[in-house]
């Protein structure tokens, strides 16, 4: 997560720089556009002044060959003039041209790597969510969801059953086989409850061997089938460890939410189920 932060704070770096330059591309434009103003407004001005000169020059000639040196003298200055404006005006417009044509190449170069940062902000993200042993979702993900769903339900009267399960005897599991070998308990029995639950119920281990089961839109007896088939699952997978079978189980604590429940109240119902499914010998669900 450390190498990813500094992944995306350098390309933040880089963006920043890259803004940077476009401003200048853009306060470039504009210098163009008002320099370009100015030499319209000038040229104008010198070619209104020959104007000026010519129709002078009419009642000030002698005869027709002074009238016709002063028209041609006018006439080459405009001339001149306007070749001086054309050769200015072409090598502004060259200028600017090349810079539009950086300008693009730098808009496309941001455009993908916006896109780039995208894809890494919504997977780190997504790492963020996830629980790194087991594979499932964290308690950070699960906080979000549980929040979600208690509004929709307090403010919709939907149902909701919350269901809070925990590995039986995990630490008499770590002390006989070793942490490895509870690691692979922990993810083996988050597997195959991932594989039982719904797609819009939402599983998450909320710390240790403890996890969660949000099942919406969900009567407490449809809870109470899809907790008892999760528990069988569990209680006739076994693990194995070094060629010998270990058995494994897990209890469950079930409850209905209400539309004044508190989150609080839901968690404790739970609990106080889960406590008494272990006090009544583990590897059942018990309803609260």
């Amino acid at each position: 997560q450390k190498n990813e932060r500094a992944k995306i704070e350098g390309f933040l770096l880089q963006f920043t720089q890259e803004l940077s330059a476009i401003e200048g591309y853009v306060r470039h434009s504009q210098d163009d556009v008002r320099t370009a103003r100015f030499r319209n407004s000038t040229i104008n001005q010198q070619v209104d002044g020959e104007i000026d000169n010519i129709a002078s020059d009419l009642d000030e000639a002698i005869d027709i060959s002074d009238l016709r040196d002063r028209v041609s003298t006018r006439l080459e200055n405009v001339r001149q003039s306007m070749q001086r404006f054309s050769r200015t005006e072409s090598t502004r417009l060259s200028l600017s041209e090349q810079r539009n044509r950086e300008l693009e190449r730098k808009l496309k170069s941001l455009e993908s790597e916006t896109l780039s940062l995208r894809v890494r902000l919504d997977d780190t993200n997504k790492q963020l969510l996830v629980d790194t042993l087991t594979g499932i979702a964290n308690r950070f993900a699960y906080e979000q969801r549980f929040q979600e769903l208690h509004g929709q339900i307090a403010s919709t009267g939907s149902s909701l059953c919350y269901a809070l399960m925990d590995i039986d005897f995990f630490k008499r599991i770590n002390d006989q086989y070793g942490h490895k070998a509870g690691d692979r308990v922990l993810a083996l029995i988050a597997n195959l409850i991932h594989n039982s639950v719904r797609s819009h119920d939402f599983f998450a281990r909320i710390g240790g061997e403890e996890f969660a089961l949000l099942m919406p839109d969900t009567d407490l007896e449809t809870a109470q089938t899809l907790c008892e088939s999760i528990r069988q699952c569990v209680a006739e997978s076994g693990f194995n460890h070094r060629g010998k079978a270990v058995g494994i189980s897990i209890s469950i604590g079930l409850t209905l939410m209400n539309g004044i429940d508190q989150r609080d109240d839901i968690y404790e119902r739970a609990d106080k189920a889960l406590y008494a499914a272990k006090e009544g010998g583990r590897d059942r669900v018990v309803t609260s």
